[in-house]
């Protein structure tokens, strides 16, 4: 959904399942306070206030979805074509993510040509992990092999 269709929605809580259900990039950002303050000394005379040094420190980017919560990996894909996003799509993603939170696999089943590689490739894209795919033809069984 885009920010529109939300609005449109009347969607405005951020705990709603619209808004918890899409795939969220997230920052950890850490604010470290330090002070170099070694006594009443220091002080200048009458002040009561405590010089402080504030830091940001950059953690770890992570993806959200439902509570679920994925590390960012970081893999270079280069400049590829996206897919479309489409209420289906979304749910695929919902469904794929809450399997990988349980570390279960999903597997998209339906007939050729819907677009189930397309969606895991997409994923993968967006979580920037590593794909490996391994095509298995209809006539190929343990016997074959």
């Amino acid at each position: 959904m885009s920010c529109i269709e939300f609005i449109n929605s009347g969607i405005t809580d951020v705990n709603s399942f619209e808004w918890t259900s899409q795939l969220q990039n997230r920052m950890e950002i850490k604010q470290i306070i330090s002070s170099s303050y070694q006594g009443d000394e220091s002080l200048p005379p009458g002040s009561s206030k405590i010089p402080i040094n504030r830091d940001d420190e950059i953690g770890l980017c992570n993806l959200h979805q439902l509570g679920t919560n994925f590390v960012y990996g970081y893999e270079y894909l280069g400049p590829t074509p996206r897919l479309v996003v489409t209420p289906l799509t979304q749910r695929c993603f919902l469904s794929l993510t809450m399997a990988l939170r349980c570390h279960l696999c999903g597997v998209p089943v339906g007939p050729d040509g819907i677009g189930k590689t397309e969606t895991i490739k997409e994923l993968s894209k967006v979580r920037h992990v590593m794909l490996c795919i391994h095509a298995q033809h209809t006539l190929c069984n343990s016997l074959t092999l």
